[in-house]
Formats: structure tokens, C-alpha cells, sequence
């Protein structure tokens, strides 16, 4: 078995590192197997997709998460260097109009999540989250910061926990619970919201944790809130990739909310290093990035439910190590943000374009450096990326992509 790094570019029916073939694209015929991809810095051959009628903005410090709700977009900064605000953008068009800086209560400012109302933004940080009035953010003096929760400290043996552990945060339809993954204690920390807002958020609301291991990432819930998909991933040592096969973590949301610990139902491979995890709006595919093998992993729901092991249907090789993912059109589309966060030789930070129905690259387009997260603004036409190393957002204009 060849050893990991492997640097063949991935094109057409594609051989991955370990020798497997992991998918037949359409029209190269032969049965399809796929199997969960190993450990790679191998990227597609794509064509750019030239202008897209795009713009960037700078700002103080590097960029992590972005929401996009009603003309505003909101987004983290300086999660990890101590500065910690939520800058919030008047949305024009391709541009962006600077309107506040909101200082933060909670240090390591990272994931967002907006309830589906979009009365309320939810930002993960230190060992729970930050809960934003979203009208009082949009005005220049209103009140914006409702308050911050966060799971006791030494309620976890993790040492870790105590500090900024949270980065990604996900909320039900109705708004009455609130996931967060603490990222180096391995640990989804669920919080009641309707008690901490009865208690005019004074109170966090702390149920308690799901078990997951160290690290895990990312976090979406299924359309139907039945099931919590996390990405469980390993540590990178002192900064170095370490890449390692990891999972996507099936969580059972009825028992998470009142039994954490005992709500676990499933762990599936999930390549090397996964990320980020999307559930298309039909609720019948969820996406994971495997940041360590290059691709973007397509699971079918329903197998995950009944067999998980073989719910594996697609993996489509991107560029190199993609991070965050963004459905567009519902779904029918698919943004990743190829990081390149670990400076590979001959490969840069770009976004690849795949067409959701298919899973067929459809071309990549320039970004700055290590773009991170993605949001869809409200009028469903501008893309905006947070460029985390570049310390600066862009914005693309959707309609001008295939």
C-alpha cells in the first residue's frame, strides 16, 4: 500500500493512495464502488472559472464564520487572537458596507449559526456560546449581546474545555436547543435555550454532553431534527498535519436533548480529517469535507438511518485540504473552500465548484488565502467568504457560475 501524500493528480476514474478505487465518474463505466477515501494532498485538475464578478473587503483580524440574514451579514473576528468581535456589513450587492464592531463576552469567537427565524445569531466560543439579538446588532447603538452560556467549568475532565474549546454551534427548528462542539475536549455541549432566555439568559441552560472524542468539528442537523451529524477528526501536533481516518458521528437529537451522554448512535469512516458537514434541505444527502484526503464525501441519508456503513454513495476529489462548504440553489450546487491551509507544494487556496446532482467538478475560482466558512446572502445572488489568512471577506456573484 503506497503511504500517504500521495501527489498523482486525481482526474476522471480516479485511483486514490491507498490503491481502491473510490468512484467511477459518468461515462467511464464499470461498477461503482465507493469506499471511504484515505489520506491524500493528491487535488482535481479543473478549470478556473475566470471573473465571477467578485470583491473583497479587509478587515482587522482573520475572519472565521459569516451569517447572512434580512440585508445584513455578520462575522467573527479575531476568534484566536484575542480580539474576539462580531463585525456586522450592510449587504450591497457585491460590496459590503461596515456598520459595527461588537465587542464579544467569550474568548475564541469562531462558528455561527442563525435560528430559523433569524431573530437570533448563535456564536460558538469558549466553552459554549454567545447569543446575538440580531435587530439590536443591526442598529448602530442597539443591544446586541442577549448573553453567553457555557458549560461549568470542571463539568468536564478535559482540560481543554476551560478555555476556547467551542467552534462550531447548531440549533433546532424551533429554537429550543443549541449544539456546540468543543473542539479539543471532544465533547457537543447541548444547551436548553427556552430556559436560558426565560431566565433572561442568566442562566446557560447546560444539559450536558454528547460524547464524540477528540477533535470534533463540525456540526448540522438533519431537515427533520432527528439526527446530529459531527466530524470527528485528530489533533494536528503542534500545528504539523497529522492526517488520520476519521468519522461522521450520528447523534440522536430526542436523547441528546434530555440524555447527552447516552445519544451516540452510529460512527461511520469518513475519510481523513473531516471538517464541515451539510445536510441538503430534502434532508436525503449529507456532504462532509475530508480535509486530510481532498474530497468531498457524499453520504444518502436514509443508508446512515438503516446502514450506515454503506451510506457512502460519492466522493468527489476538490482541491487541497477544503475546509467549509456552502449548498447553493438548494443544493443543486455545492461551494468548498479549499484551504490550503498547510502550504502543500503546487497547490493554492481556491473554491471548487460540483454540481450537487452528480458530483461532478465544475471548475474552481481564485481565492485569498485559507478561505474558511461561507454564507449565501439573503437575496440568494452574492456568496460571501471569509478568507481567514488573507484577513479579508469576498463576495461572488452567483449567477455568473455554470
Amino acid at each position: 500500500m503506497p503511504g500517504l501524500d500521495n501527489q498523482a493528480v486525481k482526474a476522471g476514474c480516479a485511483v486514490l493512495a491507498c490503491g481502491f478505487v473510490a468512484a467511477v465518474a459518468a461515462g467511464c463505466g464499470g461498477s461503482r464502488v465507493v469506499r471511504s477515501p484515505a489520506c491524500s494532498t493528491a487535488v482535481a485538475v479543473a478549470r478556473a472559472l475566470g471573473r465571477t464578478g467578485g470583491s473583497t473587503f479587509s478587515v482587522q483580524a482573520p475572519p472565521f464564520a459569516a451569517a447572512s440574514v434580512g440585508g445584513f451579514s455578520f462575522v467573527t473576528i479575531g476568534g484566536f487572537t484575542g480580539l474576539d468581535e462580531l463585525e456586522v456589513f450592510r449587504d450591497e450587492g457585491l460590496r459590503l458596507q461596515p456598520l459595527r464592531l461588537i465587542a464579544l463576552p467569550l474568548s475564541g469567537a469562531a462558528g455561527e449559526a442563525l435560528t430559523p427565524d433569524g431573530r437570533r445569531l448563535l456564536i460558538a466560543a469558549g466553552r459554549g456560546l454567545i447569543v446575538v439579538d440580531v435587530r439590536g446588532a443591526e442598529t448602530l447603538s442597539g443591544r446586541a449581546v442577549l448573553g453567553a452560556l457555557e458549560a461549568p467549568a470542571g463539568s468536564s475532565p478535559a482540560e481543554e474545555l476551560s478555555r476556547t474549546s467551542a467552534i462550531e454551534v447548531a440549533v433546532t427548528r424551533k429554537a429550543d436547543y443549541a449544539f456546540v462542539s468543543l473542539e479539543y475536549a471532544g465533547l457537543v455541549a447541548v444547551f436548553n435555550l427556552r430556559a436560558a432566555e426565560a431566565s433572561d439568559w442568566k442562566r446557560s441552560g447546560f444539559v450536558g454532553f454528547v460524547p464524540i472524542g477528540i477533535v470534533n468539528v463540525g456540526l448540522a442537523l438533519s431537515p427533520d431534527d432527528h439526527t446530529l451529524y459531527v466530524t470527528r477528526s485528530f489533533p494536528y501536533l503542534q500545528g504539523r498535519r497529522t492526517p488520520r481516518p476519521g468519522t461522521l458521528v450520528l447523534v440522536n437529537v430526542a436523547r441528546a436533548e434530555h440524555h447527552p451522554r447516552t445519544a451516540v448512535e452510529a460512527r461511520v469512516a469518513a475519510g481523513c480529517g473531516p471538517l464541515r458537514v451539510v445536510a441538503t434541505p430534502d434532508g436525503k444527502t449529507v456532504w462532509v469535507t475530508a480535509g486530510d484526503s481532498d474530497e468531498l464525501l457524499a453520504f444518502s441519508a436514509a443508508a446512515l438511518a438503516r446502514q450506515p456503513h454503506q451510506a457512502l454513495i460519492r466522493d468527489v476529489p476538490v482541491g487541497e485540504h477544503p475546509v467549509g462548504l456552502v449548498l447553493i440553489d438548494g443544493g443543486k450546487r455545492i461551494i468548498v473552500m479549499n484551504s490550503n491551509r498547510f502550504n502543500v507544494s503546487q497547490a493554492t487556496a481556491t473554491l471548487s465548484l460540483v454540481d450537487g446532482t452528480n458530483g461532478k467538478l465544475l471548475g474552481t475560482i481564485q481565492s485569498g488565502l485559507f478561505p474558511r466558512e461561507g454564507t449565501v446572502e439573503a437575496n440568494g445572488r452574492i456568496l460571501l467568504v471569509t478568507d481567514y489568512a488573507s484577513q479579508q471577506l469576498q463576495t461572488l456573484q452567483l449567477e455568473k457560475l455554470p
